[in-house]
């Protein structure tokens, strides 16, 4: 409750249970699919989820709920909520907030006391309790003794145009981070059929070896046969650009610049 307004919510649990580790596209399709059906009913939805994918499922849920104008709020905890100590209390309860009573009509992290976009987010720790974060983007709203929404960095909401739920989702995509004794033969094998698209994280600001002709005609046989690769970052901030001759050359063998994408963001939107 904040002031006179309560938050009145109903709990919804899957069987079975799953670790976030065995989560794929069949439990991102699973949860979109329940929000459309129960998106009339209710003012926001909060999902509890394992944090070891949970940036990859709230950067799929963006993409996979057009028109979204409600919010749908990830979140989980480091400690389990059935230890003496665990941060899974404050985190559920305070998405319940921020899900029943504040306009934010996207998909969202919060942990830690930090709400974050959904496709802008990553796990940034293993251990931390602030475990997440958003390296190229604003924090949507900071919880401490005050709650803090800033409205300015949250997508505002659209007249018009219901929830469409996006299910038909491809699974053969990859990610691949260059290395300086990969091989073309493995960069082959790598984007061999059934690959579709594939995730290149590349060095710096884009950058490959420019030198390594057998590799750049590796990546622009499998760009001719069809298949999407994405150019981002390995650096955790910045982005990619074709401000060096590596990246041009990538640009002009057909690679897509990621910009300033996640590798998260990057995978599921492939």
């Amino acid at each position: 409750m904040i002031g006179s307004s309560l938050v009145v919510y109903r709990i919804v649990e899957y069987n079975p249970l799953l670790d976030s580790c065995n989560m794929s596209t069949a439990e991102w399709t699973m949860i979109a699919k329940h929000i459309e059906q129960k998106y009339e009913r209710f003012d926001g939805f909060v999902v509890l989820h394992g944090t070891d994918t949970l940036a990859f499922t709230s950067s799929a849920l963006s993409f996979m709920l057009e028109n979204l104008q409600k919010p749908v709020i990830i979140t989980g905890s480091q400690i389990p909520i059935f230890e003496p100590r665990s941060d899974a209390k404050d985190n559920f309860l305070t998405s319940l907030l921020l899900a029943g009573l504040y306009e934010i009509p996207e998909v969202c992290v919060f942990f830690g006391g930090r709400l974050l976009r959904g496709n802008r987010s990553t796990k940034v720790s293993s251990n931390l309790l602030n475990a997440f974060d958003s390296p190229n983007y604003p924090h949507l709203a900071l919880v401490g003794v005050e709650l803090s929404v800033y409205n300015s960095y949250i997508r505002k909401t659209t007249k018009g145009g219901e929830l469409m739920v996006h299910t038909n989702l491809n699974s053969h995509v990859g990610t691949i981070a260059f290395f300086p004794t990969i091989s073309s033969l493995q960069l082959e094998s790598f984007l061999k059929p059934p690959t579709q698209g594939l995730v290149l994280q590349s060095y710096g600001a884009g950058n490959i070896p420019s030198n390594r002709t057998n590799i750049l005609s590796v990546l622009k046989q499998a760009v001719e046969r069809g298949v999407l690769i994405i150019n981002i970052t390995q650096c955790s901030k910045g982005a990619v650009s074709n401000a060096y001759e590596t990246g041009m050359v990538l640009e002009a063998i057909g690679v897509i610049s990621g910009y300033d994408m996640t590798t998260e963001a990057a995978l599921t939107k492939l």
